[in-house]
């Protein structure tokens, strides 16, 4: 639409400036100079009215300039790793999204773009008020697949819950997200902390991610903790407060932090400035991009034992267990940074050891779900190379330039992990590794080893089925309520 606003508004303009070009080559000026520099003129007077007119088009529609942004962290973050919204300092999470962001933004995937939109409060998820009587609410805390990487707005685990959900049980029923890329244990204490009162769910379900324990065990030193040693805000909070004018915050792809500052190439800058370059650009690079995908299109094959070397000739597949056998009860030497840093890399006995951090930040919202009456799930779910080694070879391959890929299809430590802090916290742990162990091909994105749509929404089918009783249980409440 913004682009046949464009033309028409361009085409307008164009007869405009034929007629005045003309005039200015045929009249019997002396000085051919000013005849050019009236064409050139008129020639800027053009893109720049188009380019306002597109501008006003985007505003009238209501969006933010998300793209062109001028704010240092797009100034500054790569755009093809991560075109990030600014995220805002918060002294109990460290940051959140950027609150009222609405847009479209690339992620890991190349040539894809996911509609984004968060609420005021900084999550990608829908407005935050008090829970009307009769309607009963489901809350999801994670990490980025939680956020919903990957997904469209309407794709992310949240909101192909309340779909299914809507289908199968109840209108009356609400799933809102509390997910923020590389949030861990100590942060959905937090979250808990601040937002159980407030949003009042009747369900409360935490996504534990693998790499969620190595991160909380940094992390718990950060915070102040309570009388009971229990996270609660950060040490530095009144700094970041101060300071938040000053300073931002941005994230690469897997939320870790960049400090220093990544210039734009020219063609970026180019793209962020304008409205109509962006639009040509894009353009442009559609129909090259088709017409790669075209021939394409036919060589996009499964990929299984049979087939993997014939397709990757030269990439080595390392098993769990060569490295368990190698390395013993810590594995992580044998692995590139990336891959250890997203996974547990212990034995079982040695994890529940190493990761009470993780298991303290649970129990505190194990006990304050327990004062509201809120019934509290958790829940595990597989990166692809927990599954199969033939899935997402590109995030290895291309995307972390790696010679090697990993099959982890042996490694169970952590969904056993969740359910023995399930066990000791009496909380029950929806394990969805067994479905995606039947149903794996296109769950996960080429490059990107988040969920597809598809893969989010087999997970959140598996989340349906362990809380479907308690979503109906509580529904019958809150009718009996109503009517007494």
């Amino acid at each position: 639409m913004k682009l046949i606003i464009g033309l028409i508004v361009g085409v307008f303009i164009f007869v405009l400036l034929k007629q005045l070009w003309k005039s200015s080559i045929n009249s019997n000026t002396k000085n051919n100079l000013k005849s050019y520099g009236l064409i050139i003129i008129l020639t800027l007077i053009f893109i720049s009215v188009v380019d306002f007119t597109m501008r006003a088009f985007e505003i009238f529609k209501g969006d933010l300039f998300v793209q062109r942004n001028p704010s240092k962290v797009v100034q500054n973050i790569k755009i093809k790793n991560y075109r990030s919204q600014q995220n805002v300092s918060h002294p109990y999470f460290l940051y959140t999204s950027t609150p009222g962001f609405k847009g479209v933004l690339p992620l890991i995937e190349p040539n894809k773009n996911f509609k984004i939109s968060i609420n005021s409060h900084g999550f990608r998820t829908k407005k935050f008020y008090p829970k009307l009587p009769w309607k009963i609410r489901v809350i999801i805390m994670g990490d980025s697949f939680m956020w919903g990487y990957n997904a469209n707005q309407d794709e992310t685990p949240a909101a192909a819950l309340e779909k299914i959900i809507h289908k199968k049980i109840s209108e009356d029923v609400e799933v809102l997200s509390l997910g923020l890329t590389s949030y861990s244990g100590v942060r959905y204490a937090s979250l808990a902390r601040i937002y159980l009162d407030y949003l009042d769910p009747d369900i409360l379900i935490v996504a534990v991610d693998q790499s969620d324990f190595n991160e909380d065990k940094k992390r718990f030193e950060e915070y102040i903790l309570d009388e009971n040693g229990y996270p609660l805000i950060l040490k530095n909070a009144e700094k970041i407060l101060k300071e938040e004018k000053d300073t931002f915050l941005a994230m690469d792809v897997w939320g870790n932090m960049l400090n220093e500052n990544i210039t734009f190439d020219p063609r970026t800058r180019i793209m962020i400035g304008s409205p109509l370059a962006e639009t040509m650009l894009n353009f442009s690079d559609g129909l090259v991009s088709k017409s790669q995908i075209k021939e394409k299109k036919n060589k996009i094959n499964k990929i299984t034992k049979n087939n993997f070397s014939e397709y990757y000739p030269n990439i080595k597949i390392i098993t769990y267990s060569e490295l368990k056998e190698k390395y013993g009860d810590d594995i992580s030497k044998g692995l590139p940074p990336y891959v250890s840093r997203d996974i547990i890399p212990y034995t079982f006995e040695r994890a529940v050891k190493e990761y009470q951090s993780t298991f303290k930040s649970l129990e505190y919202i194990r006990n304050e779900t327990l004062k509201r009456n809120q019934k509290l799930y958790f829940s595990s779910y597989p990166y692809p190379m927990m599954i199969s080694p033939y899935e997402n070879i590109n995030y290895h391959v291309k995307y972390r330039k790696n010679n090697s890929i990993f099959d982890f299809s042996e490694n169970r430590v952590h969904p056993k992990l969740m359910e023995n802090f399930a066990s000791k916290l009496g909380v029950t742990h929806i394990n969805t590794y067994g479905v995606f162990e039947k149903n794996y091909f296109g769950m996960w994105g080429n490059f990107d080893p988040h969920f597809t749509a598809k893969g989010y929404n087999l997970f959140a089918n598996s989340l349906f089925e362990g809380i479907k009783n308690e979503i109906e249980k509580r529904l019958i409440s809150a009718n009996k309520k109503l009517n007494q």
